[in-house]
C-alpha cells in the first residue's frame, strides 16, 4: 500500500538538481499531497506536484526524463541565458563559479598574464585562471572587448609616431652636431626604427589598456543601468522568441509536461493541483513590503502589467492570466474596469499557473529578474470608497505613477530559505518530510563537560558520511564553519541572518528526525552554473541516497517521530497551562472585564456582544476545570511536572507567530 507524505525542500539554486532523485526514490514509497519549497525547492516542489497530478500516466517517468537531461551536456547552465545588454556579467559570474579548472592551465595563460604574474607573485591563480577564460572567450564573442582592443591599438600606435617623431628629431639633432647634412638620411631611417619599435610596445600594451578600460566602463554600465533595465536581473528566464531552453520557458513546458497536458495550450494551475487533493505552497520575499509571502494565496489583489509579464512568461502563460481576468462583480480594491490601460488584478489563487508561482519564488537576486507586481494605494482605495473619482465615465482610468505602487518580488529564500513548518500538524498523520541542503563543515560541542552523547552531526562528518538523518534522540551541535578572508565573513552574514531561524527549527526535536541533510562541498550546487557532468552526477547520488533513506522504516519510523511529537506537544501544553492559571488566577476578576466590554461595546477593539461575552465565560469556566484536574493530577504523581519533567531537547517555545 502506497502511504501518504508531505515534502519541504530548501532553496538552493543548482542545488536543485539534488532534488527530483530524491522525489523518485521517495514516490515508490509515498504518494505527495502537501508539497513545499523556496527558490529552487520550490521549482523542485512545482516539478514534484506536475508529476503527482500525473501519476497514473507516468508523471514520475517525464520527471525522471528530466533528471537525465539536466546531468546532460552543459543543458543546465544553458538555462541561464543573459540579454546582449547583461551578457557580460553573466560571463563574469560563470568564470568567477567555475571551481573545476585544470592546474595545467596556469602554463598556458596569456602573455599579459604571465606578466601580471610575475609582477604580482601573489595573485590568487584561480583569478588568473578566471580572467584567461574571460579573455579567450572575449576575443572571440564579445565586441565590447574587442573593439577596445582596436581602440587601444590605435591610440598606442598614435602616441608611437608621436614618440617616435620626437625620438629621430633628437637623433637627427645629434648628428647633426657631429655630421652636418650629410647625416639627413638618418631622419627617415631612424623614424621608421623608432616607430616599429614604439608601435609594438604602446601598441601592445594600448591594446590591453583599452580592453581593460572599456570593458570596465561596459561592466559599470551594465549593473548601474542595464541591470535596473532588465527587471534588476542578469537573465529575464524569458525569450523574445523562445526555443525552451531559457529557464522560465523550459520549466513552463517541463511542468506541463509532467502533467500531461499539451504544450503551449493552458498551463497547469494550483486549482488543478487541488482538483487531486493536492496542495502546493512556495514563498516569495515582496522587497517593497519588506516581508515574504505564502504563494498562492497572499497574491490576491495584485495587479500586473501585460507588458512587464510578456518579458518573463511565456505568451501562453500571460495570455491564460488575461483569460482569467476577475469580473466587475467580484471584490478588489477598486473595480477592475478603471485601472490603467495594460493594468490587471491577477485572478483567483486557484487560476494562478504553477510555473508563476514558481518564478516568483526563485528571482535570485541579480541573477534572475525580479518580478513587478502594483497594489492600489491606500489613499486611492480611500479617493474612491469616498467617490472622489468618475468611475462611472468609461474613459477614466487610475494613472499607475499616482494610483499604483510597484511591488519587487524576488527570491523566497532572502526570508525564508527552508519553510519546515509548512503543512505542521500537532499530531500528524502522515510524515513530513525535509530535504536540508548544507555545507561541509564541522560540528563543535557546546554541551556541558560531563555530556556522554555524542552527536551524529559530528560522527557523520567523521566518517565522511554526506548524506544522513538524524536519530530523534540526538541533539545536534552547532556546525562550525572556517571564516578567515573578508568574502566569507559578510557571507557568513547574509547566511546567518538568512537562515538562522530555519536552521534552529530544523534541529528541533520532532523535526529533525525527518530532515535529511544532504552536505554539499564547494563544487556542488550554489551559483556554480558550470558544474561538469561527473558533479552533476555526485550530486544526483546525494539525492537518490537521500530519497532512499527517507524510505526506508529502518531508517525512517514515523510511529517514533510521532511518540517524538506528541511529548514535545504534551510538555508545551502542561508548561502553558501553568502559565495560564497563574494569571488567571492573579488577575482581575474575568466576568467583570468582560462585562465590562459588554457595557462600552463598540469602544473596544474586535468588539462582541453580551450572548457571545457569556459564553466566552463559560469556555473559561470549563478552561478552570481542565486546570484544577492538572493540579489534582500533579498531587497524584508527586511532582509539578509529567510531559515537561524531562523533554525531548532543546526545549521549544510555543508563541504566536506569522506564518512564515
Amino acid at each position: 500500500m502506497v502511504k501518504k507524505c508531505d515534502l519541504v525542500m530548501k532553496g538552493g539554486i543548482t542545488s536543485g538538481i539534488v532534488y527530483p532523485p530524491a522525489v523518485l526514490e521517495l514516490h515508490k514509497t509515498y504518494t505527495f499531497e502537501n508539497i513545499g519549497g523556496t527558490s529552487a525547492g520550490a521549482i523542485a516542489a512545482a516539478g514534484t506536484a506536475a508529476a503527482e497530478y500525473n501519476r497514473e500516466q507516468g508523471g514520475f517517468d517525464r520527471l525522471q526524463d528530466v533528471r537525465t537531461w539536466l546531468s546532460e551536456d552543459d543543458h543546465l547552465r544553458n538555462l541561464f541565458q543573459a540579454t546582449a545588454d547583461t551578457q557580460l556579467l553573466l560571463d563574469i559570474l560563470n568564470v568567477a563559479m567555475e571551481r573545476n579548472g585544470d592546474p595545467a592551465e596556469l602554463n598556458q595563460l596569456p602573455f599579459f598574464l604571465r606578466i601580471v604574474q610575475r609582477l604580482a607573485p601573489a595573485t590568487s591563480p584561480a583569478a588568473l585562471l578566471a580572467a584567461s577564460r574571460l579573455i579567450r572567450k572575449w576575443k572571440s564573442s564579445n565586441k565590447q572587448f574587442q573593439d577596445g582592443g582596436r581602440m587601444g591599438i590605435g591610440g598606442g600606435i598614435l602616441i608611437a609616431t608621436l614618440l617616435a617623431i620626437i625620438s629621430s628629431l633628437s637623433v637627427m639633432g645629434i648628428a647633426a652636431i657631429f655630421g652636418g647634412a650629410r647625416n639627413l638620411w638618418l631622419l627617415p631611417a631612424s623614424f621608421l626604427i623608432f616607430a616599429l619599435l614604439y608601435s609594438l610596445v604602446i601598441g601592445w600594451l594600448g591594446m590591453w589598456i583599452g580592453r581593460i578600460v572599456t570593458t570596465l566602463f561596459a561592466v559599470s554600465e551594465q549593473i548601474t543601468k542595464k541591470v535596473p533595465d532588465n527587471y534588476f536581473g542578469i537573465c529575464t528566464g524569458h525569450s523574445a522568441q523562445p526555443d525552451g531552453t531559457n529557464l522560465t520557458d523550459w520549466l513552463s513546458d517541463v511542468i506541463d509536461n509532467m502533467a500531461g497536458l499539451p504544450p503551449q495550450s493552458s498551463p497547469l494551475t494550483f486549482g488543478n493541483l487541488k482538483e487531486k487533493d493536492i496542495t502546493l505552497k512556495m514563498v516569495t520575499s515582496n522587497l517593497s513590503h519588506g516581508q515574504p509571502y505564502v504563494l498562492p494565496e497572499k497574491l490576491k489583489n495584485f495587479i500586473y502589467r501585460k507588458s512587464d509579464m510578456q518579458q518573463l512568461f511565456p505568451d501562453y502563460v500571460v495570455n491564460h492570466l488575461l483569460a482569467q481576468a476577475p469580473g466587475e462583480d467580484q471584490d478588489y480594491p477598486v473595480p477592475p474596469r478603471i485601472l490603467p490601460k495594460d493594468y490587471y488584478f491577477l485572478p483567483d489563487q486557484e487560476q494562478i499557473p504553477v510555473v508563476f508561482g514558481a518564478r516568483l519564488s526563485l528571482s535570485f537576486p541579480l541573477l534572475l529578474s525580479a518580478v513587478p507586481l502594483y497594489t492600489v494605494s491606500t489613499e486611492t482605495y480611500n479617493a474612491w470608497r469616498e467617490g472622489k473619482f468618475p468611475t462611472q465615465d468609461p474613459n477614466f482610468h487610475l494613472d499607475p505613477e499616482l494610483h499604483l505602487q510597484k511591488n519587487w518580488f524576488s527570491d523566497g529564500g532572502i526570508c525564508s530559505n527552508f519553510p519546515i513548518h509548512f503543512f505542521d500538524d500537532w499530531l500528524p498523520t502522515h510524515p513530513t518530510f525535509g530535504i536540508n541542503l548544507t555545507k561541509m563543515s564541522a560540528a563543535t560541542s557546546t554541551l556541558e563537560p560531563d555530556s556522554s552523547r555524542r552527536s551524529i552531526a559530528a560522527l557523520a562528518q567523521a566518517i565522511g558520511q554526506n548524506v544522513y538523518l538524524p536519530p530523534a534522540e540526538d541533539r545536534p551541535d552547532p556546525e562550525w564553519t572556517d571564516i578567515d578572508q573578508l568574502f566569507s565573513f559578510l557571507s557568513a552574514i547574509f547566511g546567518t541572518s538568512q537562515n538562522y531561524r530555519d536552521t534552529m527549527q530544523a534541529n528541533l526535536p520532532s523535526y529533525r528526525e525527518r530532515i535529511v541533510q544532504i552536505r554539499l562541498d564547494d563544487n556542488q550546487g550554489g551559483l556554480n552554473l558550470t558544474m561538469p557532468p561527473p558533479i552533476i552526477k555526485q550530486v544526483v547520488d546525494k539525492g537518490k541516497e537521500a530519497g532512499q533513506i527517507l524510505s526506508n522504516p529502518e531508517t525512517f519510523n514515523f510511529d517514533h517521530h510521532w511518540w517524538v511529537r506528541f511529548l514535545v506537544l504534551m510538555g508545551q501544553l502542561e508548561e502553558n497551562i501553568e502559565g495560564m492559571e497563574s494569571v488567571l488566577t492573579n488577575a482581575p476578576d474575568i466576568a467583570a472585564r468582560l462585562k465590562q466590554v459588554t457595557a462600552d461595546g463598540s469602544d473596544y477593539p474586535y468588539c462582541h456582544d453580551e450572548p457571545w461575552c457569556n459564553e466566552a465565560l463559560l469556555r473559561i469556566k470549563d478552561l478552570e476545570t481542565v486546570m484544577c484536574a492538572w493540579r489534582q493530577a500533579a498531587k497524584r504523581w508527586g511532582k509539578p511536572s509529567f510531559f515537561h519533567a524531562d523533554p525531548p531537547m532543546p526545549d521549544p517555545v510555543l508563541r504566536v507567530t506569522p506564518p512564515i
